[in-house]
């Protein structure tokens, strides 16, 4: 029988920062050309070609932040570790990727695969950004423990003082990333989406949609994990399927946008850029490489690095 790593399941997901329609419209990248990445081909095969540079930018931004395993979309991920109760019978545990949004499982027991369930609630699990702190001694489905002897039993049993336990824990981290499933019309007071992962009652996102970008409040009445998100009002703007909708920063974006960019420049495409007093000049690609919007979307990311999540 073969043992498969919890980890393992999330690994590889790569959901894009920005849309083909963002990425195109914006002034940083409206200096190039577009039209030729396939030779003779249609307008949705070059769209089609500039989302696989799209996907590619996105991976970069998620291996620089946050590591080779880890992504900046808001992610459901299980991880497993040993760790000693501490006096006051609570695990505090630091997962590979913040900031934490939501814990939904966790379990642990002195040797794998004895792990009591414990039933998560406010009164047993406390989160932060980046720690999870969860009491062993409240609410366990499959046993609790009082008295005086009640640490002793947690951490091992009688004899083990301090024994670490081994725990499995699932939790979200991330920002919401999600595209809209199909068109919103003006004043609409849901979203269908197709990823609802990491949206809660009363959180605000952007609807990323150039001229017509606008931000919504999701609704209290919103239950987390459905694909049609409510909201407390109704949109300003009609929207088209395939629209970013997001609670991830701008800067962020605006980072895969310049990644982006060098790949296409790197690539051998030519344009022009308008300088301060409005002339054109011509760029080569093969000779100016990109190496600018390297440098300036590494320098938007540099705040949402983080230490753990590597390999």
């Amino acid at each position: 029988m073969t043992v498969i790593a919890p980890n393992n399941l999330q690994f590889g997901r790569v959901e894009p920062y920005i849309s083909v329609t963002e990425f195109l419209a914006s002034p940083t990248a409206s200096m190039l050309d577009y039209s030729n990445f396939v030779q003779g081909g249609t307008q949705a095969q070059q769209n089609a070609a500039v989302q696989q540079l799209i996907y590619r930018a996105s991976s970069k931004a998620d291996q620089y932040c946050m590591g080779p395993l880890g992504t900046l979309n808001a992610t459901a991920n299980t991880e497993g570790g040993r760790y000693n109760a501490d006096r006051q019978g609570c695990f505090r545990v630091h997962p590979s990727f913040s900031p934490i949004l939501e814990v939904s499982a966790f379990q642990w027991g002195p040797t794998p695969g004895m792990g009591n369930v414990l039933t998560l609630s406010s009164d047993n699990c406390w989160i932060e950004r980046q720690e999870i702190v969860v009491s062993a001694l409240v609410g366990s489905g499959t046993s609790n423990y009082l008295g005086i002897n009640a640490l002793t039993s947690i951490i091992g049993g009688p004899g083990s003082w301090g024994g670490p336990q081994f725990c499995q824990w699932t939790y979200i981290n991330g920002f919401a990333n999600t595209f809209t499933s199909a068109s919103v019309t003006l004043g609409a007071t849901s979203i269908p989406v197709n990823d609802p992962t990491g949206i809660y009652p009363g959180m605000t996102l952007t609807i990323w949609d150039s001229s017509n970008d606008e931000i919504v409040t999701v609704s209290s009445s919103y239950v987390a994990g459905s694909s049609t998100v409510t909201l407390a009002a109704g949109t300003q703007f009609a929207h088209a399927s395939a629209t970013n909708i997001s609670a991830l920063p701008a800067s962020v974006k605006q980072a895969v946008i310049h990644f982006t960019v060098a790949m296409v420049r790197q690539r051998g495409q030519g344009g022009f850029i308008i300088d301060q007093l409005g002339a054109g000049e011509p760029v080569i690609g093969k000779v100016d490489t990109g190496d600018d919007d390297e440098i300036r979307g590494y320098d938007l990311l540099e705040e949402f690095r983080i230490v753990s999540g590597l390999l």
